[in-house]
């Protein structure tokens, strides 16, 4: 660009904005005149990264259910539509199935948006989330909030019914899953009843139950089974109906 200095004054404002953060050089070349031969001089620029601000906001999910975060992103209240957020769970970074950082863009209307699912180890209680921001043109910024994650509900579930003759006992095979349809995780304490009395307590794995009940004197009829699933860090509790038919 082209300008003049008056009295030896340069006075001239230079657009800076696409240049990249880093040391830059600003090269004057003066005139030559009546006065004055020609000459050229160097100022040295520095461009450094600017201060973003930014919010998060969450959902309250149930174990194994979906975190949602919303992180907003701002340069003196103007939106930023760049960069990247990346995401920790109590300091612990969040990793993809192929353990790399998850991270997530920042669109143009400043926002990042994250839809996690909980790794089945996360119980239920209070959890901080840590939203970390960077670009290459703003410092790395990061925010921290609480959330809570509830127990799942099993619900009411009413299964097939079993039929077994008179004198034999009673085999129960099956998967359990929360409300979701989501198989439950961890160890379950259970108690089965037949017809409100409780004929076993035990624990169950991963919602596997595979139990034998002593059934050969039960009497020939219609009876109900029910399951109760104790509650416990992940999930509350819940109870499985089964009705039981002893032929003669």
């Amino acid at each position: 660009m082209n300008t003049t200095i008056k009295d030896g004054v340069l006075y001239e404002v230079l657009d800076t904005q696409t240049q990249k953060v880093g040391n830059h050089k600003i090269t004057v070349k003066l005139g030559e005149n009546s006065l004055y031969n020609a000459e050229e001089f160097n100022i040295n620029l520095t461009i450094i990264k600017r201060d973003a601000n930014i919010s998060i906001s969450t959902n309250t999910p149930t174990t194994s259910g979906n975190l949602i975060v919303d992180v907003n992103v701002t340069d003196n209240e103007k939106q930023i539509d760049s960069g990247v957020v990346s995401f920790k769970i109590n300091g612990k970074t969040l990793l993809d199935e192929n353990n790399n950082t998850i991270t997530v863009n920042v669109t143009e209307d400043g926002k990042a948006h994250l839809n996690y699912i909980l790794p089945s180890y996360i119980g239920s209680g209070e959890y901080n989330i840590t939203a970390v921001y960077s670009d290459k043109n703003y410092e790395r910024v990061d925010v921290t909030d609480n959330f809570n994650v509830d127990k799942s509900a099993i619900g009411n579930i009413t299964a097939d019914k079993i039929t077994t003759p008179k004198g034999e006992n009673t085999t129960i095979n099956m998967t359990i899953k929360d409300a979701q349809g989501r198989e439950i995780y961890g160890k379950t304490k259970i108690a089965i009843k037949i017809d409100g009395a409780t004929v076993l307590n035990t624990y169950i794995y991963d919602g596997m139950l595979n139990v034998d009940l002593i059934t050969e004197k039960t009497k020939v009829g219609n009876h109900n089974i029910t399951v109760v699933l104790g509650e416990n860090s992940r999930y509350l509790k819940g109870n499985i109906l089964i009705p039981l038919e002893i032929t003669g």
